[in-house]
């Protein structure tokens, strides 16, 4: 699963997913901090590779429950369920 890491090595590589970070941002009591992270999967990833990363970030069991910063700090991760949409924060509301 080559397309996972985000990042392409020669412009022959299949196009990467891509991470986006979701800041509070846009209203005058804006802090930036992060609210939420986004996975943008690219169309041409193969069947079995979105399949193998959407259940290892999904799990019952909580899937994906950390990241690590470049500079090592972690940051704890809480999966939020579409039937608790109305209670997100604007940042992470699908319109958005």
């Amino acid at each position: 699963m080559t397309t996972v890491h985000g990042h392409k090595n020669n412009p022959d590589d299949p196009r990467p997913v891509a991470y986006l970070a979701l800041p509070f941002t846009g209203h005058h009591h804006t802090d930036g901090m992060l609210r939420g992270l986004d996975i943008a999967l690219p169309r041409e990833m193969p069947r079995q590779d979105r399949t193998a990363l959407l259940a290892a970030l999904l799990r019952h069991d909580g899937g994906l429950r950390r990241i690590r910063f470049a500079d090592g700090e972690p940051l704890d991760l809480v999966r939020v369920s579409p039937a608790d949409q109305e209670s997100w924060p604007q940042t992470v509301q699908p319109g958005t």
